[in-house]
């Protein structure tokens, strides 16, 4: 529709004001290439009306004020006269019409902005604030396109649960988000739900932050979850979550869930000793159940994404899309960074529904004990189906003899291919090109295989470690008769097929049962330093680094072209270990030269909260409040923009960007 309003609108505009008559010569000529008419730059509206930062959408679609690109195919118009031109008031009103009808085209991309405050009890207008509550519920005034923005503050006492309501389209999905350069915190929780009203849809929560500030040993009603999501189309972008209950982010739960993303989020702290018996696992007050995993998601129809999250120092898992009853489809994890979790990095498994369609690809797990796709091998737990883990860094140690880093249990169909995984021991003293140390290693992969196998690929893998002298002499095994104390069974075998009744070497693994035979293995630990910069798909200028420093270097250089700052720019760099706390770096970009130096020797961390709440237990592989060291360090690079007038920033809608 669009397209050819453009069409109409364009060609009146181009109607001549003076002719003669026809002679064979065109009067007015022009011509639209396909991909090349940028309706927002023929109106003047391009950063016209804020300075608020370009968010970074699909190029392709035409629901965005900046980026809004025809589908016309190639056409010329050859505009000839037939007879005397017009008169000037028939003129005038063809360009009036042809100005509606351009202001047709464009209106979808101008929602209504809303204002929140946390004292708010007005009109919803920037001078006259809504309160939160009414601002989220109010679906009879708050339409597709539109936009509530939170004005700086904290929002409840930790026990408060926002109900939510807003009913977006995938077209023009409602944006809840914070007013730029202020910090709204919501102290509590946020429920996609009304009772007897149902879920929102196509809601976009973006950017501010939301903690828990009540006792962590406590009931799940007394400390609240981040979100709970069970609408179609919800969206969580670039958002800080931490230091909540059993989850920072829930989806999935109902049926109705569908299109979920969560994407650029930082995430921590997330986790309850769960004293209510009614929650599961026989937990009292004296027998609390520790649970946290700041993704805990479900989906059973379409596709549910997690893109680019930093998720570290949670209870239990960084993240995980599991279900016993439920379903766990059409999942994809990507761009993830992940670190010091208690006892998982990413999971999926569903106990009695099979797994379909898994892409876990170029995450980056560090110290989070296993990752497992499929953790129980059981035959009574139901097959999975199609599983596609490539791509992905792994730097991990179970801290137990005989036990793998990556779990694949029950796929009839999988490809594992092009990871990195490597075992080194728990000391910290790992150093380019060393072995293993004198504590317990780990093994790479325990396969346990469906019964129905189709196709397992594993291959084109590179693997580092799987050797440690064990430091339990109580640990065992026999060499040449004798008993030898301290050495791991596994010292040469890490690998596990069909769970521990086949431990495998290298050899065993290739030659026997043909995986890994374009892979590589080494006993000893990396020689080169590994940097990854993930650009921000929604906001020009952000991204994620991740940095394994094998070199034992104290700094490194890392060109940031790639987040596309523009020249002169002021931007900050932020240790994500201390998102809290003052930027690593604060400067200006310079196009000329786009590497900057950053430090890996930090120490300084934003603590878990409420202080003295964690039972060290928890935490086995790393203290949550003492920073890595310098071998491995996350970061936030952000934009700085001016502060400006109050006056509404620019939106610009959301209809499902690509990566980058």
């Amino acid at each position: 529709m669009i397209a050819n309003l453009a069409i109409v609108a364009t060609h009146l505009l181009s109607w001549p004001s003076r002719q003669s008559r026809w002679r064979g010569m065109p009067c007015n000529s022009f011509r639209i290439a396909k991909g090349q008419w940028n309706l927002a730059q023929t109106v003047g509206f391009r950063d016209r009306f804020s300075r608020q930062p370009q968010d970074r959408k699909y190029q392709n679609y035409g629901h965005t004020r900046r980026h809004r690109r025809s589908t016309i195919n190639q056409h010329e118009f050859n505009c000839r006269c037939h007879s005397r031109s017009k008169p000037p008031f028939e003129r005038a009103m063809t360009r009036i019409l042809a100005i509606f009808i351009i202001w047709l085209a464009i209106s979808p991309c101008f929602g209504t902005q809303w204002y929140v405050s946390t004292n708010g009890s007005g009109n919803g207008s920037i001078t006259n604030p809504w309160p939160i509550q009414l601002a989220l519920t109010n679906s009879s005034v708050v339409e597709p396109g539109d936009t509530i923005w939170l004005r700086g503050g904290t929002y409840g006492v930790g026990t408060n649960v926002y109900m939510c309501r807003l009913i977006g389209t995938s077209n023009n999905p409602i944006i809840v988000r914070n007013y730029r350069g202020e910090r709204a915190i919501i102290d509590g929780g946020i429920l996609d739900a009304v009772p007897y009203k149902g879920n929102g849809s196509y809601t976009t929560f973006w950017g501010f932050e939301i903690t828990c500030t009540t006792a962590r040993t406590n009931e799940v009603a007394g400390r609240t979850y981040g979100f709970q999501l069970g609408g179609s189309g919800q969206k969580v972008i670039n958002m800080t979550i931490h230091d909540t209950s059993e989850a920072c982010i829930g989806f999935g739960t109902t049926s109705t869930n569908s299109f979920t993303e969560v994407y650029g989020c930082i995430l921590w702290g997330c986790g309850i000793y769960d004293t209510n018996s009614a929650d599961g696992s026989s937990c009292s007050s004296t027998n609390p159940w520790t649970r946290g995993s700041p993704i805990y998601a479900q989906n059973k129809y379409n596709t549910a994404t997690v893109s680019d999250v930093i998720s570290s120092r949670n209870f239990t898992t960084a993240m995980k899309a599991y279900s016993q009853n439920g379903w766990v489809n059409g999942f994809t994890f990507s761009g993830n960074i992940m670190w010091g979790s208690g006892n998982q990095g990413l999971e999926i498994d569903d106990e009695n529904n099979s797994v379909n369609n898994a892409t876990v690809v170029s995450n980056y797990v560090y110290r989070c004990q296993q990752t497992s796709m499929g953790h129980e091998p059981y035959d009574t737990w139901a097959p999975m189906y199609g599983l596609t883990f490539s791509n992905n860094y792994i730097v991990d140690n179970t801290g137990y003899a005989k036990s793998a880093v990556l779990w694949l249990n029950r796929w009839v169909t999988m490809q594992v291919i092009g990871n990195t995984i490597i075992t080194p021991s728990l000391s910290n003293d790992w150093s380019a090109g060393s072995t293993i140390g004198n504590n317990q290693g780990s093994q790479f992969i325990n396969l346990y295989p469906s019964t129905n196998i189709i196709s397992n690929i594993i291959n084109c893998n590179a693997y580092y470690g799987g050797v440690g002298v064990g430091a339990n002499w109580n640990d065992w095994t026999k060499v040449n008769g004798t008993n030898v104390y301290g050495l791991d069974y596994h010292t040469f075998q890490p690998f596990q097929y069909n769970q521990s009744t086949n431990v495998l070497s290298w050899v065993q693994w290739t030659n026997g049962y043909g995986f890994d035979l374009n892979s590589t293995y080494s006993t000893n630990l990396p020689t080169t330093n590994v940097v990854v910069v993930r650009p921000n798909k929604y906001e020009v200028g952000r991204g994620h680094i991740v940095v394994f420093n094998w070199q034992s270097n104290s700094t490194v250089s890392v060109d940031i072209s790639s987040l596309g700052l523009t020249n002169g720019q002021s931007f900050e760099v932020l240790d994500a270990q201390n998102y809290l706390g003052t930027p690593c770096i604060a400067t200006n970009f310079n196009t000329a030269q786009p590497v900057i130096s950053l430090p890996l020797t930090l120490t300084n961390i934003t603590a878990l909260t409420p202080a003295g709440d964690i039972n060290p237990a928890t935490y086995p592989m790393l203290n949550p409040n003492v920073h890595t060291s310098s071998f491995f360090n996350a970061f936030v690079v952000l934009p700085i923009y001016p502060a400006t007038a109050l006056t509404a920033p620019t939106v610009l809608r959301i209809v499902g960007p690509t990566q980058p």
